[in-house]
């Protein structure tokens, strides 16, 4: 049956086999199997529970971690994709990092960039030394990054479709076109001082696997910093019947 992918200009329906789909039998956060209240349940589609002990949202019935890679790495954004414009990038080198600079004196978040992509690298530098290894796990079309690069970090990326890390290579970052599933110390040679990422973990299958690939390419003190849409802040009718978060989190869960 067709699936109604809501919340973005970005989703569309797709066609799923629905017997194809995986059914959780726990939470993927407490792992308790009781109390878990089913809040949309979709014929023959998917479902979505909330875990009472944790106060998380889950999809209890879903397509596979494998459908989720091959969606990202085909036909994720491919309707808004962006293509590096010649000369552009030399251009706004100077602006762009005299903006970052003075971003970081003065922890001004309003930038030429957006919000995020100026916020986290003002909170996540002080912590920091120039030279230091940031690699940002699903990391779009690399603006984070460029970020980093400009206050004198050494970035790295990870980003499962093909046309946003062929973007982020254009713009001189080292990015790796895989799933974040498959991320290991293999995938770059190198351990990291920080690694953050930025409304991922809401489309992660599983959240523990995901927290350990991390730790396993982390140097010894380094930091992760991770943001989530709040679910009591989120479009309700978008968590109830998404498909591409798999999990809605709480200040708890």
């Amino acid at each position: 049956m067709e699936v109604e992918i809501l919340g973005s200009d970005n989703y569309k329906g797709f066609e799923i086999d629905p017997n194809a789909l995986v059914q959780i039998d726990r939470c993927p956060i407490c792992s308790s199997s009781e109390n878990q209240l089913s809040l949309c349940v979709l014929q023959d589609s998917v479902e979505t529970a909330w875990c009472e002990s944790c106060t998380h949202q889950y999809l209890k019935r879903r397509p596979s971690q494998d459908w989720y890679a091959k969606f990202y790495y085909t036909e994720w954004d491919k309707s808004q994709r962006l293509r590096p414009v010649p000369g552009a990038a030399a251009l706004k080198t100077v602006r762009r990092k005299a903006v970052a600079v003075y971003d970081v004196l003065t922890n001004r978040k309003d930038t030429v960039c957006d919000e995020v992509t100026s916020s986290i690298p003002n909170f996540c530098s002080p912590v920091l030394t120039r030279g230091d290894k940031v690699l940002d796990v699903g990391c779009g079309y690399g603006w984070v990054l460029t970020k980093f690069k400009d206050l004198g970090f050494i970035p790295y990326g990870i980003e499962n479709s093909t046309h946003r890390a062929d973007f982020v290579r254009s713009r001189g970052v080292t990015c790796r076109n895989i799933p974040i599933e498959k991320l290991s110390p293999e995938s770059f040679g190198t351990q990291f001082d920080l690694i953050t990422s930025n409304h991922v973990l809401e489309h992660v299958c599983e959240p523990d696997a995901f927290m350990e690939s991390l730790k396993g390419v982390l140097n010894d003190n380094a930091y992760i910093c991770l943001t989530v849409p709040n679910f009591y802040l989120d479009f309700l009718f978008s968590s109830f019947q998404g498909l591409l978060h798999v999990h809605c989190y709480t200040p708890k869960s």
